[in-house]
């Protein structure tokens, strides 16, 4: 027989194992060993149609009804402010303006103020602000203050409505070859004029004087008279010499478009300011015209606006020679 204990085989009928010595007597379920719990056992079991533990239909994770919609909404009015705050970013060009400003302007003034469209890139400069510009213009092509005082369709215009601002400027060359006699004739009267007739419209308007700039490489059809302005240096000091003597007389406010542009030439030569002619403005002189011009409208630093079709970096470097020029104080409003 088998040892309960020992598992040694013994003589069938004794009493005692012959190795372990143990008593065969004694209870055999003492010997048994414990017995071990199958590692593989299956899970208790469930059956079809038994009612299921409260909560195990549900993932663990799912909540309140109620909780998950205001979970859903908090979501949503999330979205919708993040959309909203972008969208005015993307409409201001990326400025908060907390005052913005409406202007009505008035430009008269010849090829130098249609070519590229300048009132329209101003427009376009205040909107990336966060102001308004509402605009018209008079600009045949060459014409002078004089011709201007004496044309229907500007004194027409300038009566229309009560602008805040009439921009206007000379014809390109007369403010550098004309003489002081001349500019007393030619210049100066006709200026006054105008300038009455935008007072009479709207006495709260201001006049702005748009200074222009000299020929790329001076002005040959004239240095033979007038040997200044035989290089662009002489031929800009003369302008920027006229339009500071206007601006005192009448009075009305400088817009030194001039000297933004000698300021540009100086630092920045690879920036090209001039079309082919070496007179008109390419965009890029367009551009710095008319950052001086919002400058001097809105009496606010124009760094920041949008590049419209310039390089940004470009475009930067013409907001920064506008404001170092025209140097209105930084807005408080943006």
């Amino acid at each position: 027989m088998e040892c309960p204990w020992c598992g040694a085989y013994n003589t069938e009928g004794a009493a005692f194992c012959d190795l372990c010595l143990r008593s065969f007597t004694e209870e055999s379920s003492k010997a048994a060993p414990d017995a071990e719990a199958p590692k593989d056992s299956a899970p208790p079991r469930i059956d079809v149609g038994q009612p299921l533990p409260p909560g195990a239909d549900k993932p663990a994770s799912a909540g309140n009804p109620k909780r998950k919609w205001i979970y859903v909404s908090a979501g949503i009015v999330l979205v919708l402010v993040v959309a909203g705050v972008l969208g005015y970013v993307f409409l201001t060009g990326g400025h908060r303006n907390s005052n913005p400003k409406k202007l009505s302007v008035l430009f008269l003034g010849n090829s130098y103020t249609s070519v590229n469209d300048l009132p329209t890139t101003v427009s376009r400069i205040a909107q990336s602000l966060g102001n308004t510009l509402d605009f018209d213009s008079a600009t045949p092509g060459g014409y002078t203050l004089q011709q201007h005082a004496g044309d229907q369709n500007t004194i027409s215009k300038i009566a229309s409505k009560m602008w805040n601002a009439v921009v206007f400027q000379e014809q390109s060359q007369v403010p550098a070859v004309y003489t002081e006699t001349q500019k007393a004739q030619l210049i100066v009267p006709y200026a006054q004029m105008l300038n009455s007739m935008i007072h009479q419209a709207n006495p709260a308007a201001t006049t702005v004087l748009y200074e222009t700039w000299g020929r790329q490489n001076g002005d040959s059809q004239f240095a033979s008279k007038v040997p200044e302005v035989g290089t662009y240096a002489g031929d800009q000091a003369r302008i920027n010499a006229t339009y500071e003597q206007l601006a005192a007389s009448l009075p009305a406010t400088l817009a030194p478009v001039g000297k933004a542009w000698a300021l540009v030439r100086q630092t920045h030569p690879d920036i090209q300011l001039y079309q082919g002619d070496g007179s008109h403005p390419s965009a890029a002189g367009t551009y710095l015209a008319a950052c001086v011009i919002y400058d001097t409208l809105f009496n606010d630093r124009v760094n920041g606006a949008t590049a419209l079709n310039l390089d940004p970096a470009q475009a930067k470097i013409l907001q920064e020679a506008a404001d170092q020029t025209v140097s209105p104080p930084a807005s408080q409003s943006r």
